[in-house]
């Protein structure tokens, strides 16, 4: 009986461990895309030759800043559910084309005049990035993600 439990107590141990470096290493990974990305962003280093003909005045008007932007209300980046669906729901840019991504499926949807848009996500048990992308009219992109872990176990 007693080696049964020991047994038993191991074996939680081992698949607690497991998981635990399963989910060090998802995030990690994510952790070392989005500073990859962010780091592989080419400046461009500024003209030591004044004198070129390719360069004018035009060129040197600053360009306006996007107001473009996507906020995730629902759910809460890194929460955990035990419902296996949950909805997606935010705010962004009026009338932009919101993409979204999950695990088992990709959604087109709109954003309503106001801004505000909400898709309906099937959950698989686990971890679940959800990827969304914003176009408004002007094809000015912003992108979020949403990381939700959906626990399948029965207390």
């Amino acid at each position: 009986m007693i080696s049964c439990t020991l047994h038993m107590l191991k074996e939680l141990l081992l698949a607690i461990l497991l998981g635990s470096v399963i989910g060090f290493a998802v995030t990690g990974g994510i952790w070392n895309f989005k500073n990859k990305t962010n780091k592989d962003t080419v400046r461009p280093t500024p003209a030591t030759n004044q004198t070129s003909p390719a360069i004018s005045q035009s060129n040197n008007t600053p360009t306006p800043k996007s107001t473009h932007f996507l906020d995730i209300n629902n759910p809460e980046n890194e929460s955990v559910t035990n419902k296996g669906k949950t909805t997606l729901s935010g705010k962004t840019t009026p009338n932009s084309i919101i993409a979204i991504k999950s695990t088992i499926d990709s959604f087109f949807t709109t954003a309503d005049k106001d801004g505000n848009f909400s898709q309906n996500i099937e959950l698989e048990g686990g971890i679940n990035l959800i990827q969304t992308s914003s176009i408004d009219s002007n094809e000015n992109q912003v992108d979020a993600e949403v990381i939700i872990t959906y626990s399948t176990a029965k207390f």
